[in-house]
């Protein structure tokens, strides 16, 4: 009948509702587009099959780059890749997530019967796109490490020593309760990270085994559980005081206000990922020895 909905489940729980004069007229890049992005809305709400920040990564691809640059229309994919790597400066692996995205438009559009199961109708199984990236670890030496240290301010200084001394990602420092923290074996265990402010479990299994915590580090901690306002077994050990303990500290704003300034005036020029060159680098852990 006229104006009648076809209903189609994801999960069993999510709602895909599609005219049925969608597909007499023949599917297009729009309609695939826009069923994804609202599976992808409820998805981000439910985290039924995709965690929050991958909904949130792919809603931003298809909002800003995919719909507004095609539309209706069928790109020359490959070609758009190679005009925004020129124009954007933008590495390959976030090229690479963009055709993977539009790749899962059209899977998505198969799947539901908006278009034909066919790999002819699928152009982004031939689109071609290196996934290498030309990011490279600064790797500090001794006396820097220990100036960036100096130039950030308590608590901060002890959780970026907690991310280099442990190795773990600062979404799982950030994630840490004090029920967490085994002084008495020195062991750190992993059990939630903290990503775009949501919480999320680890993201994988060799990332929930527990990490050594040097006895310097040790003290550190310990030395901050005295200070801190919030030092009760269920309280963050990294909490934001504006938020009045409920939440953790931000990873953006401690990049950009505090560790960023702190490498420049200790003179390492690094490029974003500055957490991952403090892990990785040797001079922290030449003054954990």
């Amino acid at each position: 009948m006229r104006g009648q909905k076809w209903t189609t489940s994801v999960s069993g729980k999510t709602q895909i509702n599609i005219s049925p004069s969608v597909a007499s007229r023949g599917p297009t890049r729009s309609s695939v587009s826009t069923t994804w992005r609202t599976s992808c809305r409820k998805i981000s709400r439910t985290t039924i099959e995709k965690a929050y920040t991958t909904a949130k990564t792919y809603k931003r691809i298809l909002n800003k780059r995919v719909i507004p640059r095609f539309g209706r229309k069928s790109p020359l994919a490959e070609k758009w890749l190679k005009e925004m790597k020129r124009a954007e400066s933008l590495e390959n692996p976030t090229l690479d997530k963009i055709r993977r995205v539009m790749n899962l438009v059209y899977k998505h559009g198969q799947r539901y019967g908006l278009i034909p199961r066919d790999e002819s109708v699928n152009p982004m199984n031939w689109v071609r796109q290196k996934t290498t990236s030309s990011y490279t670890a600064v790797i500090m030496n001794p006396p820097q490490a220990f100036e960036i240290l100096l130039n950030i301010p308590k608590p901060r200084r002890t959780l970026v020593l907690t991310d280099a001394a442990t190795a773990l990602r600062v979404s799982e420092v950030l994630g840490l309760m004090w029920m967490d923290l085994n002084f008495e074996d020195q062991v750190v265990e992993v059990k939630r990270a903290y990503v775009w402010a949501q919480f999320k479990a680890p993201k994988s299994k060799a990332s929930k085994a527990p990490a050594l915590m040097h006895p310097v580090l040790a003290g550190f901690l310990m030395a901050w559980r005295e200070r801190t306002p919030y030092a009760k077994d269920g309280d963050y050990v990294f909490p934001s005081f504006r938020l009045k303990g409920k939440k953790p500290l931000s990873a953006s704003i401690m990049v950009q206000k505090y560790l960023r300034p702190a490498a420049i005036k200790a003179g390492v020029i690094g490029r974003t990922s500055l957490f991952a060159s403090v892990s990785t680098t040797s001079g922290i852990h030449w003054l954990l020895r």
